[in-house]
């Protein structure tokens, strides 16, 4: 927000939650959401946005304008072709909107999921005001500038559409059925008819995330000479991870991301 005038110069989403977190269950969507619903891939990366100031391009994370996250997504996008990056700035003057991207960026900020590439998708448009009016993001507004933009870009593409659920039935064996999924990316971003969002995040997703937490851990555990005991309690998929963490030791674990750790353990089995 301009401090001197109020206006909104950048706009995210307003916040939401994945599945299970907070109101986010099936009771709650039994009751309020709308068909269809769209079920989108979610990449992952961290959130980037892209809003015009003073006739300019201006890049943000979701709280700043600057630091290293901000660069990392200004590296990239200065890679996009001049074309693809004039035509999203033509729409962004036209509609007084941020573009919103998932910037991935393997080299400078490994997450989880292993990916080959540097990569910017364009997750969707929001009109640069305090209230959108509606649960998470203006749908309509978003739907309709997305059409309007097409291009071809060898590292900027849209968000892909993976399927639309027509009813509750849908929505309800949707969910059950990516709840014993074995897809190794992070999961799925679903927008009902009105504007209201949430995550699924994948089993695979949430295992390594809390194997992430666990190399952390140890890692720093380790790093100041702290004894690690496995408990006999914990289930055997968990503990044999963690023993193989303990053997890798402090000097082999220091520098390494859960993806590399990942690749070493699926060797060793």
């Amino acid at each position: 927000v301009d401090r001197d005038s109020g206006e909104v110069k950048i706009r995210s989403y307003n916040k939401f939650f994945n599945y299970g977190e907070r109101h986010v269950n099936l009771g709650y969507l039994h009751k309020y959401a709308t068909y269809p619903i769209r079920v989108f891939k979610k990449y992952n990366g961290f959130l980037g946005l892209a809003s015009i100031i003073n006739g300019n391009i201006v890049l943000a994370t979701k709280s700043t304008t600057n630091g290293t996250y901000k660069d990392i997504f200004q590296s990239i996008w200065d890679k996009v072709e001049d074309s693809v990056k004039e035509l999203l700035k033509q729409i962004m003057i036209e509609n007084n909107c941020t573009a919103v991207f998932e910037v991935v960026s393997p080299e400078y900020d490994p997450h989880i999921i292993k990916y080959d590439k540097e990569h910017l998708y364009l997750l969707d448009f929001i009109e640069n005001k305090l209230d959108i009016d509606t649960h998470n993001i203006d749908l309509e507004f978003s739907e309709n500038l997305m059409k309007k933009v097409e291009f071809s870009s060898t590292i900027l593409t849209k968000k892909e559409l993976v399927t639309k659920l027509e009813n509750y039935d849908e929505l309800y064996h949707f969910l059950d059925e990516k709840a014993k999924s074995l897809e190794e990316f992070e999961g799925y971003v679903l927008c009902d008819n009105s504007g209201l969002m949430f995550k699924f995040k994948l089993p695979y997703y949430m295992l390594w995330k809390g194997r992430r937490t666990w190399l952390e851990r140890y890692r720093s555990a380790l790093s100041k000479g702290k004894k690690i005991e496995i408990k006999d309690i914990e289930k055997d998929e968990n503990r044999h991870f963690k023993k193989f963490l303990l053997k890798l030791g402090k000097d082999k674990l220091q520098g390494l991301s859960i993806i590399d750790v990942r690749e070493m353990y699926e060797e060793s089995l």
